[in-house]
């Protein structure tokens, strides 16, 4: 029997806790990521962070970048199998970042790239594969912030995620589950909103107590449906790091060309 789109979506959103806040039938309001606070992960119990010293598409050892391997407990109380062959980091790193990031690996999402001396928010890995990776800059997420959101099987967790940004997300979701409501507007509302390709979803918007986002959203519905996201709220100093990170992120997900 085909599992309810109701079961996998509520599921999803206790296991994960997603920073969205469902629309209601109240408001129809769809909250765009913001700074994350409300969810933490601790270091020990939730996740084990292991110095590694990962290799270039050359083959050459990265001494220079701090990194890590992220291994995660999950709800039984079992830590992940280590990735023992941790695949080459590519594309290169721009000479002029290469002093302002560090790297960490995931089993679910791979290699992530972060800014140098931000730490762990939150990572989760739920069990049907949704999974939610936050850093946080050292004094805190009102100082900058990154969330990679990337959901594999949930399709009512994808056009959660995407309504109000792809144009017929929210129409798919009501079909999905049976329902007719109104579209929801986005909260802060964009500054930007683009889509490059009929796959991609570029915007930027300035949440409350953060530095301004800017963000890529992949929605994938060719063979297997998924939704990947990547929102960089980093200090305007940092615009040429938060380009290579979006753009990076970007070249990373499935690709799509426009019809």
């Amino acid at each position: 029997m085909k599992p309810s789109p109701w079961l996998a979506f509520a599921g999803w959103l206790v296991a994960i806790g997603l920073h969205a806040a469902p629309t209601t039938a109240a408001d129809h309001v769809h909250q765009l990521a913001g700074a994350p606070s409300r969810y933490s992960s601790t270091e020990g119990r939730d996740y084990r962070l292991t110095a590694i010293h990962p290799k270039d598409a050359s083959g050459q050892l990265l001494t220079d970048i701090p990194s890590w391997r992220i291994d995660l407990n999950d709800a039984e109380g079992d830590w992940e199998e280590p990735n023992a062959n941790l695949p080459a980091l590519q594309p290169a790193i721009p000479a002029a970042l290469r002093n302002q990031i560090a790297l960490v690996h995931t089993n679910a999402v791979g290699w992530i790239i972060i800014p140098r001396g931000w730490r762990v928010q939150r990572a989760i890995v739920g069990e049907d594969g949704n999974a939610i990776f936050n850093f946080i800059a050292p004094t805190g997420a009102a100082d900058g912030w990154l969330t990679l959101e990337e959901i594999p099987a949930c399709l009512g967790c994808m056009y959660r995620a995407a309504e109000g940004i792809f144009p017929d997300a929210h129409k798919q979701l009501d079909g999905l589950l049976g329902t007719s409501t109104p579209k929801p507007t986005l909260s802060p509302q964009p500054d930007s909103l683009s889509h490059p390709d009929r796959c991609t979803a570029r915007l930027t918007y300035q949440p409350s107590k953060s530095p301004t986002v800017q963000a890529v959203m992949v929605l994938d519905q060719q063979g297997d449906p998924s939704l990947a996201a990547m929102y960089a709220a980093l200090p305007a100093s940092q615009t040429a790091l938060t380009q290579f990170l979006i753009t990076r992120y970007r070249s990373t997900q499935p690709s799509c060309a426009a019809h």
